[in-house]
């Protein structure tokens, strides 16, 4: 807010300086023969009086109202309410009244300081408004995103009148409590994997122990007779498929989905989806120098999560621009049955037909990933997000180039 009230003062100094010089200028050429136009009649009215040795018509004059002939002294200071100039011709003194309060140089005058003087009120008012409105409620909102980043989720920004930031406002607010609706969800999750995996360990202390007792005793020749021997090494084997079958569900258990996947169900304009692809990556495109197309495509009506949708465009344009040549990318539309397909492929070499197969699941990564960083979910959320809207996902390969197509219901 300083220095908002800095540039403020600013503004209105230059405005007044500005104000100053203006009429400095105007003061001057007030001054001058130039601007006063009277005296241009005056000169032309005595020039005519030398050559006609009387006093001359003043009917056509705008300015000079009356010529005196000046005989005594008393006449040369008599007062008429005009202004006047004293002008010797022919040896006699003549006295040139006259009205200046006409002239142009005044009117300018008046006229640039009343413009001056609005454009001055207007600026004031239209400065503190903007401090107010715009200004003020966004400095109170500066620290917002430093709490989020600290993970202080119980601050909440006030709706604003103005609604200038109303959208802004509301997606703060929502990212706030998606934040805080990811947490608690984080920590219900690691609350029940830490439940889970405590009762799984205390499960498998029973078997282990039968396992211990009956393998001691038939390595120490404890049980004499065939009968005895064959039900331990029975017990352990039960107890070992026992305890196979709790590795298992810890397994299953840190398989479970550890992201938010969740879709909504709603109706949208393929064009909506296209037109954010293509404003996203139209600059990014050009800076990588890569060829992005997009195929003309017949606008309709889709039914499923169109930021989600989004959002799988977005990987799977990602993994073009990483895994692909850079020469070019092409976004390309197609339909089948009541579905939409769009394609996205990219130029150069892909990955085998064996690893095709696992392109999909969690954590897998190409031997084509080189140095380029990743974690390996990026098709594994894809496929999940395509599967929750009833939708689908396919990889297509050949020799130049690697395609990955979703498939999206239509209304």
């Amino acid at each position: 807010m300083k220095s908002y009230r800095r540039l403020c003062a600013v503004v209105i100094t230059i405005l007044l300086v500005v104000t100053a010089v203006v009429n400095v200028r105007l003061y001057r050429m007030s001054n001058s023969d130039e601007a006063r136009p009277y005296m241009v009649e005056i000169f032309r009215l005595v020039e005519e009086m030398k050559t006609t040795a009387g006093i001359s018509d003043i009917s056509s004059c705008q300015y000079v109202k009356n010529i005196v002939l000046c005989e005594d002294v008393e006449s040369i200071t008599e007062t008429s309410g005009h202004d006047n100039v004293i002008r010797e011709i022919n040896g006699k003194l003549y006295r040139f009244e006259y009205d200046s309060h006409n002239a142009m140089v005044n009117q300018v005058a008046v006229t640039m300081n009343v413009v001056l003087a609005f454009i001055f009120v207007f600026v004031i008012i239209f400065m503190t408004y903007i401090g107010r409105k715009i200004i003020l409620p966004f400095n109170r909102m500066e620290e917002v995103p430093f709490e989020l980043s600290k993970g202080n989720l119980a601050l909440e920004l006030p709706e604003e009148k103005t609604k200038f930031f109303g959208r802004f406002i509301w997606g703060t607010n929502m990212l706030r409590e998606n934040l805080e609706e990811k947490r608690q969800k984080e920590l219900a999750m690691h609350k029940d994997k830490k439940m889970l995996l405590l009762s799984l360990t205390h499960d498998i202390k029973t078997p282990l122990s039968v396992i211990k007792l009956n393998a001691q005793a038939l390595s120490k020749g404890l049980y004499k007779d065939e009968e005895r021997r064959n039900r331990a090494a029975n017990e352990i084997n039960d107890k070992v498929v026992e305890i196979e079958q709790y590795v298992t569900d810890i397994i299953a258990a840190s398989r479970e989905d550890f992201l938010d996947l969740s879709v909504r169900e709603e109706e949208f304009y393929l064009s909506n989806v296209v037109n954010k692809i293509e404003d996203y990556y139209k600059l990014k495109m050009s800076v990588n120098k890569t060829q992005f197309v997009i195929d003309s495509y017949s606008d309709v009506m889709l039914l499923g999560d169109e930021s989600r949708v989004n959002e799988v465009l977005q990987n799977l344009i990602e993994n073009a621009i990483k895994y692909g040549d850079g020469q070019e990318i092409q976004m390309s539309f197609s339909r089948e049955e009541e579905c939409q397909l769009i394609t996205i492929r990219n130029t150069g070499d892909g990955i085998s037909q064996d690893e095709i197969l696992k392109i999909f699941d969690s954590f897998f990564r190409g031997s084509n990933v080189g140095k380029q960083p990743g974690n390996g979910l990026g098709l594994y959320i894809c496929r999940h997000l395509m599967n929750n809207m009833n939708g689908d996902i396919f990889v297509k390969q050949d020799e130049k180039e690697f395609a990955v197509t979703i498939v999206v219901r239509m209304v």
